[in-house]
């Protein structure tokens, strides 16, 4: 029997996903300029798996390219936020349809006792809830329960781009995030026990409402700190 042999990571997969990982932690700004020369020298290789690196993350559409002018970040615009998690809330209510009966609920269970411990903590003011801690892991088994392969692999698709919010949902602190923070806590724990409960319904009814709002919350930091672009490069 012939088997392939295994395949060390290449040159331009290394470089494209260093790039990647600039852009969805923010280390590269949105709108930033990307000099493929730069980048290039910054990561101590040649230009030409810069180039195509950044041909991929235009596909993906972390960055632009503007005629004449070269390759950018992706800006946040209020249309992206909105498309982008229009398109998560909609996969996310259909992967459920699906995972309510398939998801593991001794797991669910555990995630659900973990959360209320937390919230318990946080509220005896003995642990700090960070806002990213809270928007994982219910989401994640919700998709990875669905059996769906065509629905997980548009949503993984999709996650470089939420893991981008999601980071700047980690980074960008408002006045009134503990109140923000205990109300999502409590929603993930509202929602794991309709799974539980087998209530699709108002589970449906929550997730809807829960992922419309982080819309919001992202649009409100992305004003506080001055990401917003007005439209998209052209």
């Amino acid at each position: 029997m012939q088997v392939e042999p295994i395949k060390v990571q290449s040159l331009e997969d290394s470089v494209y996903l260093s790039i990647k990982d600039m852009i969805v932690s923010l280390k590269l700004q949105p709108g930033q300029a990307l000099n493929i020369n730069e980048m290039a020298s910054l990561l101590q290789v040649s230009i030409t798996p810069v180039r195509a690196a950044l041909q991929l993350l235009e596909r993906e559409h972390l960055v632009w390219r503007v005629h004449n002018k070269g390759f950018y970040v992706a800006s946040l615009t209020k249309t992206d936020v909105e498309n982008l998690y229009e398109m998560r809330r909609s996969l996310e209510i259909l992967a459920l349809q699906r995972a309510i009966e398939n998801i593991d609920r001794q797991k669910l269970s555990e995630l659900i006792e973990n959360m209320k411990e937390l919230l318990a903590q946080h509220r005896r003011g003995q642990k700090k809830i960070l806002p990213y801690e809270l928007d994982y892991t219910l989401h994640d088994l919700i998709i990875s329960s669905c059996e769906n392969p065509y629905l997980q692999n548009t949503y993984w698709g999709l996650l470089s781009n939420i893991q981008r919010y999601r980071n700047l949902i980690r980074q960008v602190s408002l006045p009134d995030d503990d109140e923000w923070i205990e109300s999502e806590l409590e929603e993930h724990l509202q929602m794991g026990e309709y799974i539980l409960q087998k209530d699709l319904q108002k589970v449906t009814d929550m997730l809807y409402r829960h992922i419309t709002h982080l819309i919001q919350v992202v649009e409100v930091r992305l004003a506080h700190v001055g990401l917003f672009a007005e439209k998209t490069k052209e």
